[in-house]
């Protein structure tokens, strides 16, 4: 099995994956950080409005992405948030453990089950860790 390929989101039983809102906004507010010059404050508002975020929500979003060492703050009237590294160094992986508390339960069941959702569980992990930030910036 392989998360490599796109199914066709037509096809009967096709369904998309779900990604929790809070990683999606957190990878498209790196996404603008990511867009400034290295080491340049970007003003929260700045980010609220490019990418039609709450200030309130996003705020949130930043406090965990400094907590967890992604981007760097500075307050004040020329303060803001940059990215504490690389966008090259910022994985998929690295935002979603970041802002998703959530962490993967033990799925009760057959062993054969159990050991579906295991292996796409590492797979998902494998691919998330493989994208960077500076990667979705080439594609966007």
């Amino acid at each position: 099995m392989s998360l490599t390929s796109e199914p066709d989101a037509g096809a009967p039983g096709v369904r998309s994956l779900r990604v929790p809102a809070r990683v999606d906004d957190a990878l498209r507010a790196l996404l603008v950080l990511a867009a400034a010059p290295p080491e340049t404050p970007v003003k929260l508002t700045e980010v609220c409005e490019a990418e039609g975020l709450s200030p309130r929500f996003l705020s949130t979003l930043l406090v965990a992405l400094r907590d967890h060492g992604l981007v760097h703050s500075y307050r004040g009237a020329s303060g803001g948030y940059w990215l504490a590294r690389p966008a090259s160094e910022i994985s998929v992986a690295d935002v979603y453990d970041a802002v998703d508390a959530r962490r993967p339960l033990p799925v009760p069941g057959s062993e054969v089950t159990g050991d579906l959702w295991q292996q796409l569980e590492t797979e998902l992990r494998a691919k998330l860790a493989s994208v960077t930030v500076a990667d979705l910036a080439t594609r966007s």
